[in-house]
C-alpha cells in the first residue's frame, strides 16, 4: 500500500521519465502473469495471455508498462470469483501497442465504471477490499505518461475489459516533453 502512496506522489510531481528499450512483447507478457500466477491460484483462476500481431520486440517503458499491468491484472484477479478467467491480449501495431485485461464477471454499475479511474474510488463497494484504492488511477496516470489513454470497456454478458495503448518509446523521456 505505502509503494502506491509514493508512486502516487511521484506521478504527481511530474518528475517521472520513461525509459524505452526494446521489449519482447510474449516474453514480457510472460513474465508479467508468471508474476502473478500464486495470486490467481488462490482463487483457482486460469489467467491466459494472447499476442494479436507480431510477437516481436516493441521500445517502451517496460517497468511502468508492468506496473500498469500488474494493477489492472491483480483488480482483475481481486474481483474475479473462484474458478475465473482473466485474459491479458496484446496487439503490437507499427505506431502503437494495445493492451487489454479482460475477465468474464458481470462488471460494475455504469455509475462505479464512470468513476473506476478516480484517485481512491474502488471498483466494488464494501471497505471490505485490501488496498489503498489508488491502483486504477496510478496506471491512468502511467499511461497518460506515454501520451496515450487507458479506458473501460462493458460489454453485457462478457465482463469488463480495461484497455491502454501506448506509444513505442526509445531512449530516456521526461514526462513534461
Amino acid at each position: 500500500m505505502l509503494d502506491n502512496v509514493l508512486r502516487s506522489a511521484h506521478l504527481e510531481s511530474g518528475t517521472s521519465q520513461l525509459e524505452g528499450v526494446p521489449v519482447a512483447l510474449g516474453e514480457f507478457g510472460r513474465e508479467v502473469l508468471n508474476g502473478l500466477a500464486d495470486l490467481a491460484l488462490q482463487k483457482v483462476q486460469r489467467v491466459s495471455l494472447q499476442i494479436e500481431g507480431d510477437d516481436g520486440k516493441v521500445p517502451m517503458d517496460r517497468q511502468l508498462v508492468s506496473m500498469v499491468l500488474d494493477n489492472l491484472l491483480i483488480n482483475a484477479i481481486k474481483y474475479t470469483g473462484q474458478g475465473g478467467e482473466i485474459q491479458l491480449v496484446i496487439r503490437p501495431a507499427p505506431a502503437l501497442v494495445t493492451f487489454e485485461v479482460r475477465d468474464r464477471e458481470p462488471g460494475m454499475t455504469s455509475d462505479r465504471a464512470a468513476r473506476v479511474f478516480g484517485k481512491f474510488s474502488r471498483l466494488a463497494a464494501g471497505a471490505a477490499e485490501k488496498g489503498s484504492a489508488l491502483g486504477l488511477w496510478t496506471a491512468k496516470k502511467v499511461v497518460e505518461l506515454h501520451g496515450v489513454d487507458i479506458w473501460l470497456t462493458r460489454t453485457p454478458g462478457e465482463g469488463p475489459a480495461f484497455t491502454f495503448t501506448i506509444v513505442p518509446q526509445t531512449g530516456s523521456l521526461d514526462a513534461a516533453d
